[in-house]
């Protein structure tokens, strides 16, 4: 697999407050292990370090995420004395992660992999030494046993020793760490220490000093002590979450590693064309890059909830079954998933819409209405080729035009969608105080609406209620046309307005000053402001614009909302709000990068002819994921270089910075890049 290996950088990056600090990140649909490419020292002992306190070995506990092991901290021993180690390169494929050490006189290999076939969610830790002799092990497991999102409990926290190992338990779930060598017995001595997670949850705040992410302290548990003896160089400890209560003889990684690699090297046939032709355009180092994106979108996302697949958001927080991230990737690359996973998908799609009441698909299992994901799943279901799949997504839209209105939807007399203002993926709605009332303001609504709608209100109550009333929202809409004239040319149509009308109705009622808003209202009509949603519509609907039209928003968005990394196209503003540095929930939908809107935007791109600009925006994706942030992955979304930067670093400083999650999975499409390199598979 050497040649889906790529070496990380393994300094801390102070530009920027560390938020350009590269990580790998592990990934299976039982587990996820996610840490800094930096190792940081603990008195003699060394590990990788974590910067977010959702770091570590996390596992599906019945489709909710539990965070597990902090960390194993690990030291060499001669003759009773640590050896001194130093940091030399991190090495790291979608498949492993492997940590280099030298000491005087040789060197230490730390690999770090994620059974797949193991009975519960595991994490293969092995230790190679090359050089030295009369060495042993020793070895301190560091556990933080939690629901993904809750306080840590470090006095709930309980440690035994066993053989070969100590096992860790609290709130009726527990952690086994145990050596496939010999082991001196294990000494259960839990000592409660405090670790800082620089980078928090990926918000940022205002110090006196500058723009810093707000970082978070938590208490975590040292279990006690390991020593572990080298046989033929190696020492292989397994970290198991639930307890390894079947304790499937411990077999380790040897024959799951190969089966990973034989799956690998199955998947890169199925791509071999896009890399070869990657490889032409960017270089062999990019390809590879392209092709470990590729893999993670297919494989790395996956799911289980009450038995049943699902793909997850994305890393940590987002480690749930998301519907509308889900079917906006099974949408967006139909012809990917056709390609490396054509029966899984057909499942996902099939599964989203069972979790529809009339026809609403909600934004994640068990969660809460909103406006795009059913003509999501539609678009996805149309784009699989399944005729039965097709059928039930034209039923689905049906029934959601019929009854939607049960849900706060409405299809208007004019074809449009019209909803709540966060009823779309631009969702937020953070708390403030707005004309002497405490209310939540939907990200989405212009700033300038939210007084005059709070004029009118009687009390909080009340302006919550005005805030809340039904728009109309570009994205919604666009989606909802694309999947009406899909529903039609599959002949499942009946009962849906009819394209022409919805797709004259978006003309009429968003166009704004040589652009599209991203919102209109009766009262208000469309918003005057730059936006992404346009660039989706005019991609998703390229036919209904006039190549003036078009070649106008292209201009515009060029003034007004393209961001370049490195002096490369990169993304676009979600919004062009005043408000230009992010801090959190308040400017989460504003100014600031979606990678997700990358994607229209590429598409865009490419229908209007403008291949070079394509090229630099897909070039930028890679480079992005290659130099910073995590290996093979795409950051949820990037602020814009504004505010005031503690250790700016000339060749990054003036580059979008990576804040929230660090791998969000609608960023990792993969479409644009068959368009562009023109793949033929």
């Amino acid at each position: 697999m050497k040649e889906t290996e790529a070496e990380i950088d393994i300094r801390e990056k102070r530009d920027w407050s560390y938020g350009r600090n590269t990580r790998v990140l592990l990934r299976n649909a039982v587990a996820e292990f996610g840490a800094s490419a930096f190792s940081v020292r603990l008195g003699d002992y060394w590990c990788p370090n974590r910067d977010y306190g959702h770091e570590g070995l996390c596992a599906n506990e019945d489709g909710e995420n539990w965070k597990y092991a902090d960390a194993i901290a690990f030291c060499l021993l001669k003759e009773g004395h640590a050896l001194e180690l130093a940091p030399q390169k991190v090495v790291a494929s979608p498949l492993k992660a492997d940590y280099h050490y030298e000491f005087d006189g040789g060197s230490l290999v730390v690999s770090y992999y994620l059974l797949e076939k193991s009975s519960e969610p595991t994490l293969s830790v092995a230790f190679s030494v090359t050089g030295g002799r009369g060495l042993c092990l020793r070895l301190k497991p560091i556990a933080d046993i939690r629901s993904m999102n809750a306080d840590s409990a470090p006095l709930e926290t309980a440690v035994t020793a066993e053989a070969n190992g100590l096992r860790i338990s609290r709130a009726g779930r527990s952690m086994a760490v145990r050596s496939l060598n010999t082991c001196a017995e294990p000494v259960a001595t839990p000592q409660v220490i405090e670790w800082s997670y620089k980078l928090g949850s990926g918000e940022r705040t205002q110090t006196a000093n500058g723009t810093e992410f707000i970082g978070e302290k938590r208490q975590v548990v040292v279990a006690g002590m390991m020593e572990c003896e080298f046989k033929r160089g190696a020492v292989e400890v397994l970290v198991s979450c639930d307890g390894a209560k079947k304790n499937a003889g411990w077999p380790g990684r040897k024959d799951d590693y190969k089966n990973e690699v034989a799956k690998y090297l199955l998947f890169k046939k199925q791509v071999r064309n896009l890399r070869e032709a990657a490889s032409q355009e960017w270089g062999a180092a990019k390809a590879m890059q392209l092709e470990a994106r590729a893999y993670c979108l297919a494989n790395k996302f996956a799911w289980k909830v009450g038995g049943k697949n699902a793909l997850d958001a994305g890393a940590f927080w987002f480690r749930n079954a998301w519907l509308r991230d889900a079917a906006f990737a099974l949408a967006a690359d139909a012809k990917f998933f056709n390609l490396t996973e054509k029966r899984w998908a057909t499942q996902l799609i099939s599964e989203i819409f069972s979790q529809a009441t009339d026809g609403v698909v909600p934004s994640m299992a068990g969660g809460n209405a909103c406006v795009d994901a059913t003509p999501l799943a539609a678009l996805a279901a149309f784009g699989a080729g399944n005729e039965k799949l097709a059928r039930t997504a034209g039923k689905m839209l049906t029934q959601f035009a019929q009854n939607s209105h049960e849900h706060g939807i409405f299809v208007c007399e004019n074809g449009l969608l019209s909803c709540p203002p966060s009823y779309s993926w631009r969702d937020s709605r953070p708390w403030g105080q707005h004309a002497g009332l405490r209310v939540q303001v939907p990200t989405a609504l212009p700033s300038e609406w939210v007084e005059p709608i709070l004029s009118k209100a009687r009390d909080a109550v009340h302006g919550q209620e005005l805030l809340d009333a039904p728009v109309y929202l570009l994205d919604a809409n666009a989606l909802w046309a694309a999947a009406i004239e899909a529903a039609e040319a599959a002949g499942v149509a009946e009962g849906l307005p009819h394209p022409l009308d919805v797709l004259q109705s978006i003309k009429e009622n968003f166009r704004s000053d040589g652009f599209l808003s991203h919102i209109a209202s009766e009262e208000f009509g469309p918003a005057g402001i730059e936006n992404s949603s346009c660039i989706q519509a005019m991609a998703l609907l390229p036919h209904v614009f006039s190549e003036e039209d078009k070649k106008r928003a292209l201009a515009v968005a060029e003034e007004k909302l393209f961001v370049k990394r490195q002096g490369k196209l990169f993304g676009l503003l979600s919004i062009n709000s005043d408000e230009r540095v992010f801090y959190g929930d308040g400017q989460y939908h504003g100014a600031v990068v979606w990678p997700r809107e990358s994607y229209y935007l590429a598409k865009f791109l490419l229908e209007m002819g403008e291949t070079k600009l394509a090229g630099e925006l897909l070039e930028a994706q890679l480079e992005h994921q290659t130099q910073e942030g995590t290996m093979f992955y795409n950051a949820e979304l990037f602020a814009l270089p504004e505010g005031r930067n503690l250790f700016p670093e000339e060749e990054t400083a003036s580059d979008p910075v990576p804040v929230k999650n660090p791998a969000q999975m609608w960023s990792g499409w993969m479409a644009p890049y068959y368009d562009y390199l023109a793949v033929k598979d």
